[in-house]
């Protein structure tokens, strides 16, 4: 069955000084305690990350890095890293301390590293917290303030030290790793130069592009003078085939375009009319037997014969036209196929010459963005401050920041409170007692007639929370 606040506060009243003793003993206990314990000193440095990096000339992935999410983590780790605890050790030479080396001989017996030994003890008294912002703060305790800020300083500075190494070492390699292949890389370009120059010179060619159009414009004109040619040939050929075909049906040749288009022919031709005219004339005015006639019977003839050479002179003519034309257009088509291998070997010099311009291309452009990543590796490997700076440098605190007093002795009273009563709880639960009228009648079941008590009244100090007690109660009834 539960008991009431008054019930509650009899059963503390009844024992009070269990609770008193234990809260005092407690917190004279933890009083003591605090007392006697080592003091504690933390100094701490606070360190700057600037996000932005103007010496560095890889922008495409330097100030990504330093933007990253995880950056400032990476940061804390590094701080924290016993690489850096080891260079705080060597840069303060504790590894020379006599009374260091009688502790590391003691508890390690000579087995291992004296520096990597206080590395490690270093490292259990730091503290590295990071913020919201790009502020870093490293933190050291110790029994001393001096060597507390003097640790805290140290890691700071090992740490910008470290923060530089990590920079310009790999861009160290780097530069080193390219200046080796720049080498190899400028043999390789000046391979293909002299490959280049060499195919130019034994081809005879100063730029295969101007050569390539002088070469098939050339070809355009032997081919334009052939189709030409071929139409002159034909044309002759067909002039001639006409006048074969006259003399093979007997035809007058004298009917033929040519010459028919033949002025002195037709003034021939109007000569001998004229003359056998007055050929006629002649016989039948003087007879065949007379002079005259017979003077104009050999001008007739005369003027035959010279007509008639005319006349073979233009089919010679012809003749010759056509062997001309026919002699001209083999000798074209002898160009025109010697300039059409000369077109095709030039465009074949050229696939080949453009393989070895795109091996000097290659190389060249190999050879450019290794001299530029050398360039940048080299400026880097000389870079001497980082994006890491101390914003407020660690001092000798003037107060320990271990034991707390004031907060362990809260503590302690907080702690025996809750000791006292559960000591009082407990001594009820082994010596159960009725402690009111209401508690005997409620236990046996009986009315309560009448209550005497010969309780002592409680001290002065628990009068008032008595009082407030009882009227808890009474509202609660």
């Amino acid at each position: 069955m539960g008991l009431n606040l008054h019930e509650l506060w009899m059963i503390f009243l009844a024992r009070w000084r269990v609770f008193a003793a234990t809260l005092l003993i407690t917190v004279i206990t933890a009083t003591i305690v605090t007392l006697l314990l080592p003091k504690t000193f933390t100094a701490t440095t606070s360190v700057i990350v600037d996000i932005k990096d103007d010496q560095s000339l890889g922008l495409q992935t330097n100030g990504a890095a330093y933007q990253q999410p995880g950056y400032l983590d990476t940061q804390v780790e590094i701080i924290a890293s016993h690489k850096v605890a080891l260079k705080v050790v060597s840069d303060l030479k504790l590894a020379n301390n006599p009374t260091a080396r009688e502790n590391f001989e003691d508890e390690t017996h000579g087995k291992g590293n004296i520096q990597d030994w206080l590395a490690d003890l270093l490292l259990k008294k730091l503290d590295v917290n990071k913020n919201h912002s790009s502020v870093v703060e490293v933190s050291y305790s110790a029994p001393d303030g001096r060597f507390a800020a003097l640790i805290a300083n140290a890691f700071a500075q090992a740490y910008i030290d470290t923060n530089l190494e990590l920079r310009v070492e790999p861009a160290r390699q780097s530069s080193q790793w390219f200046n080796g292949q720049l080498k190899q890389l400028r043999e390789n370009l000046e391979k293909a130069q002299a490959r280049l120059t060499s195919y130019q010179k034994d081809h005879g060619i100063v730029s295969v592009d101007e050569r390539v159009d002088v070469e098939n414009t050339r070809h355009s004109e032997i081919s334009s003078q052939l189709v030409q040619a071929q139409a002159e040939t034909y044309q002759t050929a067909s002039r001639q085939q006409q006048a074969e075909d006259f003399i093979a049906r007997g035809r007058p040749l004298d009917s033929l375009p040519e010459v028919l288009s033949n002025s002195f022919i037709q003034r021939l031709k109007g000569d001998l009319a004229t003359s056998e005219t007055k050929l006629h004339d002649a016989e039948e005015q003087y007879g065949k037997n007379h002079p005259r006639y017979q003077r104009q019977v050999a001008e007739v003839a005369a003027l035959r014969e010279q007509l008639k050479q005319e006349i073979d002179k233009v089919m010679a003519s012809i003749t010759t036209a056509n062997k001309l034309n026919q002699r001209r257009e083999a000798e074209l088509q002898a160009a025109f196929a010697g300039q059409k291998q000369k077109v095709l070997g030039l465009k074949q010099r050229h696939d080949e010459l453009g393989v070895l311009l795109h091996d000097a291309e290659i190389a060249q452009n190999a050879y450019d963005e290794a001299a530029k990543r050398y360039r940048q590796a080299t400026v880097e490997s000389q870079i001497s401050k980082t994006n890491v700076a101390v914003l407020n440098p660690a001092v000798e605190p003037l107060t320990a920041a271990r034991p707390r007093v004031w907060i362990n002795i809260l503590l302690s009273v907080l702690v025996g409170t809750m000791l006292g009563t559960a000591g009082i709880f407990l001594l009820e639960l082994l010596d159960r007692r009725v402690r009111s009228g209401a508690e005997c009648a409620r236990e046996l079941g009986v009315p309560l007639l009448v209550a005497m008590t010969t309780a002592k009244e409680p001290p002065h100090w628990l009068r008032g929370f008595y009082r407030l007690f009882a009227r808890w109660n009474v509202a609660g009834a």
